[in-house]
C-alpha cells in the first residue's frame, strides 16, 4: 500500500539507488544515477534529465509504503538472522534518504543524496530471492544505442526483465521463477513491452505511426545486445497465431526475415 501512486520511471530510479545501495555506494549526485540508469558515462546528461531524476527521488523520499509480508515469508520459510519469521509488516519511505551537499575537487557545490538505509522493496526482493539485477555490461551497451529518454528506459528494463524472467544463463542473476512456468513467459507481446514504455496512440497522437517504429527498432536492438552479451541464444518474432515473421540463432548466426508484415508481432 503506498501513500501515493508511482510511476513505472520512479520504480527504475529507484531500482538504480538499490544497485547504488548493493554495491556499498551511500552517497550519489543525479548525474551520477543518470549515469547508472542510462549507461550514458561519456554524454552529458540535459539539465531537463537531471530535473526528472531529482523530482523523482524527492517523490520517493515523500512517499510512504506499508508491505505486508506475513503470508509469502511465512510460505517460503524465509529467515532472519537464522530464525523463522512469524509476522512481517513493514512501513517505511520508499527512499530513507537525506539530501546534502558536496564539494568537488575544483571547489564546485553539487546537490547530492544520502541513503540512510536499504529501499524498503530491495529488502523485500532480498528476502524472497526474487532480486533482479541487469548486468552492468548490457546496461553500457545498450545505452550507447538507443536514445536516453524515459520511453526508451522503460522499454529496456520490461524487455530485460521478462528476458532474465525466462533464461537460465550463467552469471546473470534472475528472478526465482519455477521450470514448469518458464514456457508461459517466453512470449513477450510487443503491445506489452509498448505499453510498459508509455507508448500509445492516444499519448503520441499524430506521431504514433513513426514512434511506433522507432520503438520497434529498438526492440530488435535490445534483443541484438541480449545476444551479444549471451543472455539469450536465440529469438524469434512471430505472429500472434504463431507464424514466425523472422528469427535468429546462434548456431547459425544468421537472421533470417519470413514476412516483411509485422503488425501484433510477439518475442
Amino acid at each position: 500500500e503506498l501513500s501515493k501512486p508511482i510511476s513505472e520511471y520512479d520504480k527504475a530510479v529507484l531500482n538504480s539507488i538499490a544497485s547504488c545501495w548493493e554495491a556499498g555506494f551511500r552517497k550519489f549526485t543525479p548525474q551520477q544515477l543518470y549515469a547508472a540508469l542510462y549507461g550514458k558515462t561519456t554524454r552529458s546528461p540535459s539539465p531537463n534529465a537531471i530535473s526528472e531524476i531529482t523530482e523523482s527521488i524527492e517523490k520517493l523520499r515523500l512517499t510512504r509504503v506499508t508491505l505486508d509480508c506475513t503470508d509469502e515469508f511465512t510460505k517460503r520459510k524465509v529467515k532472519i538472522d537464522g530464525d523463522e519469521i512469524k509476522s512481517a509488516v513493514f512501513n517505511d519511505s520508499m527512499l530513507s534518504a537525506r539530501a546534502i551537499k558536496m564539494k568537488t575537487l575544483n571547489g564546485r557545490q553539487v546537490n547530492a543524496y544520502e541513503i540512510n538505509a536499504a529501499p524498503l522493496l530491495y529488502v523485500h526482493d532480498k528476502a524472497v530471492k526474487q532480486l533482479l539485477r541487469f548486468p552492468h555490461a548490457l546496461v553500457e551497451s545498450i545505452g550507447s544505442e538507443l536514445q536516453a529518454t524515459k520511453n526508451n528506459l522503460l522499454l529496456r528494463d520490461y524487455v530485460i526483465s521478462r528476458v532474465l524472467q525466462c533464461c537460465k544463463k550463467s552469471g546473470a542473476d534472475l528472478l526465482d521463477v519455477p521450470e514448469k512456468l518458464r514456457f508461459r513467459y517466453r512470449r513477450i507481446k510487443v503491445e506489452a513491452i509498448l505499453e510498459a514504455a508509455g507508448f500509445s496512440e492516444d499519448a503520441c497522437g499524430s506521431n504514433w505511426g513513426k514512434k511506433k517504429t522507432r520503438a520497434m527498432k529498438n526492440i530488435r536492438q535490445i534483443f541484438q545486445k541480449l545476444y551479444q552479451e549471451n543472455i539469450i541464444d536465440e529469438w524469434s518474432e512471430i505472429e500472434e497465431d504463431g507464424t514466425a515473421l523472422s528469427s535468429f540463432n546462434r548456431d547459425t548466426g544468421m537472421a533470417e526475415k519470413f514476412s516483411s508484415a509485422i503488425r501484433k508481432s510477439t518475442y
